[in-house]
């Protein structure tokens, strides 16, 4: 690790960084879909797909940046058919659809469950399999870019590669405009739900948080791309895929989270009340074990008294009571605390003693 370039070193811990992020990630989303009882979908198989191959491509990219002295992208020579960089940069882009498309793929299966309308349906359908249809196409390009494979770590064997800037160039940009599809694609179905303005725009924040993705893919398009030259920008490359992978994965779990939100904000609420109850009684005792604080005023004929009483129960219950009085009455005739009794208010019957909890 001491010899590591600036460039690998930062690579190696960004990519680290986000794979254990996006594992975190997937592990809440399970958690969340326990709390309610859920049973295991179709989204939830892709989008652990997703995060095992991402590891797996995590781990054959760091064993590359480790080799030779740590130099990584910074030492490539092709000259050297021992050189692991290049071959772990050949399997790492191989494997980078398999991360990707999986991720796209459970967002799309987790519409499709929220959302059950027909038109959406068939929709979300098409959109699905035009990233079925780029993750095999840009999977078998990547594969066959050089003939023989070897050509791609080893340039002194003979043979032919197309220029893999310009494919790495274009994949990008398509993957950009099906990220920007799929994340507007619920938002027309949001808006037509029976809620409140203000939750469809928290409802759509939520989903329109996806917009990271299409950030990190922009610029991972444009930080690898090296005009002019056959091959991309390895370093470039190997930060801002690391980047958008993991945000891929993390965003597709986003919409997944309510129960786990609900969850810890009915947690946080009662340990606020239990804090303030237990509060309030450290600062009512004085008070309760001293002489009643009451207070009674007359007019109209009607007479009003409370206050906090000590041991007003038979037996000498500890508990606090407030007798609360209504009801036409003379001066001389307020209750007496220690034996609760029943008055009468138009009608309504109201205990003189009331119990707080």
């Amino acid at each position: 690790m001491e010899n590591l370039t600036p460039t690998a070193h930062a690579s190696l811990t960004v990519g680290t960084t986000l794979s254990v992020l996006a594992g975190v990630a997937v592990v809440l989303r399970l958690i969340a879909k326990r709390l309610v009882k859920s049973r295991f979908a179709a989204d939830d198989w892709w989008i652990v797909g997703s995060v095992l191959t991402m590891w797996v491509a995590g781990s054959i990219l760091a064993w590359g940046l480790l080799s030779h002295d740590g130099r990584g992208a910074q030492g490539v020579n092709r000259q050297d058919p021992n050189f692991r960089y290049l071959k772990s940069m050949y399997v790492t882009s191989v494997l980078y659809y398999s991360v990707a498309a999986p991720a796209k793929i459970s967002l799309l299966c987790l519409y499709r469950r929220i959302f059950a309308v027909h038109s959406f349906k068939r929709l979300s359908l098409l959109v699905g399999l035009l990233v079925v249809l780029w993750w095999l196409a840009a999977t078998l390009a990547n594969i066959f870019s050089c003939m023989p494979v070897q050509l791609m770590w080893e340039l002194s064997l003979k043979g032919r590669c197309f220029n893999f800037n310009i494919f790495w160039f274009c994949t990008g940009i398509i993957e950009t405009v099906i990220d920007i599809i799929i994340l507007i694609l619920p938002i027309k179905m949001i808006m037509r739900l029976q809620m409140s303005r203000r939750k469809k725009i928290v409802l759509s924040g939520i989903f329109l948080l996806g917009g990271f993705v299409i950030v990190t893919g922009g610029l991972r398009v444009a930080y690898a791309y090296d005009p002019g030259s056959m091959i991309v920008a390895f370093t470039g490359a190997e930060l801002w895929t690391s980047c958008h992978l993991g945000t891929s994965v993390i965003c597709a779990c986003l919409p997944t989270y309510r129960p786990l939100l609900a969850r810890i904000a009915a947690m946080a609420t009662s340990l606020h009340e239990r804090y303030s109850y237990r509060s309030w009684r450290s600062r009512s005792t004085g008070s309760l074990h001293s002489a009643a604080v009451a207070t009674s005023g007359r007019g109209n004929n009607v007479h009003y008294y409370n206050g906090f009483f000590p041991n007003s129960l038979p037996g000498g219950d500890d508990k606090a009571h407030l007798t609360i009085c209504h009801g036409s009455t003379s001066e001389d005739s307020v209750p007496d605390h220690n034996s609760p009794k029943s008055v009468h208010l138009e009608r309504i019957t109201v205990r003189s003693a009331v119990e707080v909890v």
